[in-house]
């Protein structure tokens, strides 16, 4: 049986060394909670770096993050389908996503909700993971998204090296 062990003290310490090597670039960082599923315990300490963005890829993890601190950035790192729009919508501030309709259901989902939700359009790496493929597309899709309610485009991502360890 897998088993997975926590070591807080080592787990503070890499988030200083990174959070201080971020911060001298003057960059904003956030951590995807994945492996830890949920666990209440886990997820607790790792917010207690202060970070203050998490990512995951599961609602049922993200509603985890939201129980602890209802004010931390949660961030869906994934396009929903259509049936989960609602709980993303919710339980996340942010989301990754590459197809207009997709977004068009997320700002259906928002106005109901009476809230903004941010999307970060996903650009194609070299992965063939996802995202858009031109520039042309981008630039469309971008303009496209800024004029949807309660929607805010909060900026672009890609995705390297995750699946297949093709070099952009």
């Amino acid at each position: 049986m897998a088993v997975l062990t926590l070591h807080a003290d080592r787990l503070h310490h890499n988030f200083n060394t990174l959070d201080k090597l971020f911060r001298a670039s003057g960059a904003d960082w956030s951590i995807v909670t994945k492996i830890l599923c949920g666990h209440k315990q886990f997820t607790a300490e790792v917010m207690s770096t202060g970070l203050k963005a998490f990512c995951d890829s599961r609602i049922s993890n993200i509603k985890t993050v939201r129980s602890i601190d209802p004010d931390t950035l949660r961030i869906y790192i994934k396009p929903p389908p259509k049936r989960w729009v609602k709980s993303v919508v919710k339980n996340c501030h942010i989301s990754f996503n590459s197809e207009f309709k997709t977004v068009e259901w997320l700002s259906e989902a928002a106005v109901e909700a009476n809230v903004n939700h941010g999307v970060l359009v996903m650009v194609e790496g070299g992965d063939l993971r996802e995202g858009v493929t031109s520039t042309r597309v981008l630039l469309q899709l971008c303009d496209s998204i800024a004029r949807l309610p309660n929607i805010t485009l909060v900026g672009i991502g890609t995705n390297f090296n995750c699946l297949t360890g093709v070099l952009p």
